[in-house]
């Protein structure tokens, strides 16, 4: 990737944002797990939580260094996460069709 075509700096509400986001989805995955079946929901809640994080913690280490690396790293870090709430969100729905 040519240098000229970053962004010189990512804002930072956006990392506060992922970090607040994270941290919700891992407190949230980790209360519906106390039950046997939410743990199936839980688990990827948790993984969806910890993989925006670890995006954030990227997006800061290449704001802070400008390190190319550490920006791809960040936005893999951020692709897992939407893949991941899009099969569980995808999951949850048709379950849930089941249910009523």
């Amino acid at each position: 990737m040519n240098q000229s075509n970053v962004p010189s700096g990512m804002p930072s509400t956006m990392m506060g944002d992922m970090r607040f986001v994270g941290m919700f989805n891992i407190i949230y995955g980790a209360l519906v797990c106390l039950s046997i079946i939410g743990a199936i929901i839980g688990v990827p809640l948790i993984i969806c939580g910890m993989r925006l994080r670890e995006a954030a913690d990227a997006f800061s280490a290449y704001q802070s260094s400008n390190d190319i690396d550490a920006l791809h790293r960040g936005f893999e870090r951020q692709s897992r996460f939407f893949s991941f709430r899009r099969c569980l969100s995808s999951w949850v729905l048709w379950c849930s069709r089941f249910t009523c």
